[in-house]
């Protein structure tokens, strides 16, 4: 079984930033980080928040804000990462407002969806008969044929500072899972999303002389792209047309006027009454009775 336990391949991470333009709609871009080596860690977690909010800072110098959501693996769902939130806003310049934990088995469907899209890419690579066997191959198979649409990939390895990463710890906040930053000092609680007004709760102190950990990008993201994917938002009101047949008590309808023309031609209408009273129910099943034919000895 030792075959067949633990982490094998090359590891890659996920961000799907969601941005609204000016026009009203929102523009979504992932941003792929791909390690050659990597631990699950909180730290790794960290580090790639910050190269993804920096990114996104140099791409869009007016952005200030962000809204964090993910799901509640456990890396995501801690207390250093918690803490850690307004050190990366005062070092990426975008200021975390808030942090959303999805519901389990939730959160990750826009990254699901990209990450079918690039192994199918990757698939194709390969039966090109290239070799995809490092973190570089990898990001090379991702670009290769003009790339995913929407998606930008980058090859990094965690940095750890000199000093290890403490493993902090603050009670509750397995339990919390939406949180909203409202001083340095204090983060506003929810155990389930906006039911109440929450519970403010103070920081656990921090060592001052604590550093966040980095990543080193060994192969850059490449140019922001032109064409993003699109999020189109349908309204309750639209409906396809329909038309329905003219002859009194036909519940008949049709998409297409031809088809309506066809069905008028043949005349065989579909006629369905909206309440049966007993006595018709009676009447009906006497004429089967009279009018049918009795199989019985002559």
């Amino acid at each position: 079984m030792t075959d067949f336990f633990g982490k094998r391949g090359r590891s890659w991470h996920v961000s799907a930033v969601i941005t609204k333009g000016d026009d009203g709609k929102f523009d979504v871009e992932c941003f792929v980080h791909i390690f050659n080596s990597c631990r699950q860690a909180c730290s790794a977690i960290c580090a790639i928040l910050q190269s993804v909010l920096q990114t996104i800072k140099s791409d869009n110098p007016a952005l200030k804000k962000a809204f964090l959501r993910s799901d509640n693996a456990g890396c995501y769902h801690c207390a250093p990462l918690m803490l850690s939130l307004s050190s990366i806003s005062q070092k990426t310049g975008i200021a975390v407002l808030r942090y959303d934990f999805s519901d389990p088995q939730a959160g990750k469907d826009i990254c699901d969806r990209k990450i079918a899209s690039m192994k199918t890419h990757i698939r194709r690579y390969v039966n090109e008969k290239h070799d995809v066997l490092t973190a570089e191959g990898m990001k090379e198979a991702l670009e290769s044929h003009g790339g995913i649409k929407g998606c930008r990939i980058a090859v990094a390895q965690t940095e750890e500072t000199n000093r290890e990463y403490p493993r902090q710890k603050w009670e509750g906040v397995k339990s919390w899972n939406n949180f909203m930053l409202e001083t340095d000092e204090d983060i506003r609680v929810w155990r389930a999303f906006d039911i109440g007004v929450g519970e403010v709760v103070s920081f656990p102190p921090v060592p001052q002389t604590q550093d966040l950990p980095t990543l080193k990008i060994t192969a850059p993201f490449g140019p922001p792209q032109s064409h993003t994917s699109h999020i189109t938002t349908s309204t309750g009101g639209e409906k396809s047309p329909l038309f329905h047949c003219p002859e009194p008590g036909c519940v008949a309808t049709f998409r297409s006027a031809n088809k309506l023309e066809e069905h008028m031609d043949v005349g065989e209408h579909l006629k369905e009454l909206e309440r049966e009273s007993a006595y018709d129910k009676i009447r009906k099943q006497w004429a089967q009775a009279v009018t049918g034919i009795a199989h019985g000895p002559v």
